[in-house]
């Protein structure tokens, strides 16, 4: 029976996975259909918590709680990617013509609704696991200080060679198991923050749009001449060049016009005509 699963845990020590001590495991609870739902805990100050079972890994007598930031992080990712999926393919249908408008429509505002959510779910996993690492990085900031402390006070004889072992011992442990989780903690908000959550749709239709869409567009701008229309402006411009160099080359000069003087002195210039006698 499930019940005789957790009932040898009641007395062992719930850790995390970085081997820290949660505190003691006091007993379980049952749902309705008898089914373990949760876990309580003695915590190390006296006080008491449940935790559930879903974020449990039970192996012999060993008994671990995987972090809240974890299983959410994990879950996140794999519900996102299913949801990415669906609207692709969504988009791919709708792009082939393979579901109607109004269909596409309906599937994909549901679809956008989950994706919405999920958006705000990653948003505020980045932000716990944003202080996570923060905490983690005083933790570990700490313990370097008082390991520090305690081999100055071995030195200086304040500390004996036995207290000075037992306390680097637990120092450097703790900060195995804080640097181990903040490798972690920044792995997982790495992916958070490289996960795209929310996409857009952004389909090609093959349907027949109405007549009124399918009118072509009032042109805003100076479009640029088409191949053939280019090639005919050339022709003509060649044309015209070589009538304007065939023009000059055979153009002469008129030959100046003779003013009044001119002709005077071309008068005066010639010699007298000769005499005709007459009988």
């Amino acid at each position: 029976m499930l019940t005789k699963k957790y009932e040898r845990l009641i007395g062992e020590t719930l850790r995390d996975p970085y081997g820290r001590c949660l505190g003691l495991i006091i007993g379980f609870s049952t749902d309705n259909r008898n089914q373990i739902s949760k876990i309580a805990v003695e915590n190390h100050d006296g006080s008491f918590i449940e935790h559930g079972v879903d974020r449990l890994i039970i192996e012999d007598n060993l008994i671990v709680q995987r972090p809240e930031w974890k299983v959410d992080s994990e879950g996140l990712r794999r519900e996102a990617e299913v949801s990415k999926r669906r609207m692709s393919a969504l988009e791919n249908l709708y792009s082939a013509g393979k579901v109607s408008a109004r269909t596409y429509q309906e599937l994909s505002e549901e679809y956008r609704k989950v994706l919405r959510s999920q958006e705000d779910d990653r948003q505020r996993l980045i932000y716990m696991l944003d202080n996570r690492n923060d905490e983690l990085s005083r933790q570990i900031a700490l313990l370097e200080r008082l390991l520090a402390d305690s081999e100055v006070q071995h030195i200086t004889g304040e500390l004996s060679e036995n207290a000075s072992k037992i306390a680097a011992s637990s120092l450097k442990s703790g900060i195995d198991r804080a640097l181990q989780e903040k490798r972690e903690v920044e792995m997982d908000l790495e992916a958070l923050q490289l996960l795209d959550a929310v996409v857009e749709p952004n389909p090609q239709p093959t349907a027949v749009q109405s007549p009124d869409l399918q009118r072509a567009p009032v042109a805003t701008s100076i479009q640029p001449p088409s191949a053939m229309e280019a090639a005919a402006k050339q022709a003509l411009n060649t044309d015209v060049q070589q009538a304007l160099n065939q023009l000059i080359t055979s153009w002469k000069p008129p030959p100046p016009s003779v003013t009044e003087k001119e002709k005077e002195k071309q008068k005066e210039s010639r010699p007298d005509s000769p005499l005709v006698l007459r009988l």
